[in-house]
């Protein structure tokens, strides 16, 4: 999984997202909670804060949530509410390096 970028991912499950839109009361809330967590990362940003350039050299924690992240993605095309997997990213914040962290 090294040369799978989570900010590709990241815009991958946004797009899934938005496919199913209008969304139901339990997928807004878990969509709500995606762009809290792709915020709080940066998992989109486009600058040196970006999520991808903080694991570089972390890699099994960039893995980790690469593989979340994929999950998402075929949980959404499965027509799931991915509450589950979006909860392990939100413990997985914690493993996050400290220094560089996104504002």
């Amino acid at each position: 999984m090294d040369d799978v970028k989570i900010y590709r991912l990241a815009f991958i499950c946004d797009v899934g997202f938005k496919k199913r839109k209008p969304l139901h009361n339990s997928l807004e809330g878990c969509y709500q909670r995606f762009w809290i967590w792709v915020n709080y990362t940066g998992a989109r940003a486009d600058d040196e804060s970006n999520l991808d350039r903080r694991l570089k050299f972390s890699p099994d924690l960039r893995n980790e949530v690469a593989r979340l992240l994929k999950l998402i993605v075929s949980s959404l095309a499965e027509g799931k509410t991915p509450f589950h997997i979006l909860a392990r990213l939100e413990t997985d914040i914690h493993r996050l390096p400290i220094s560089n962290s996104h504002p």
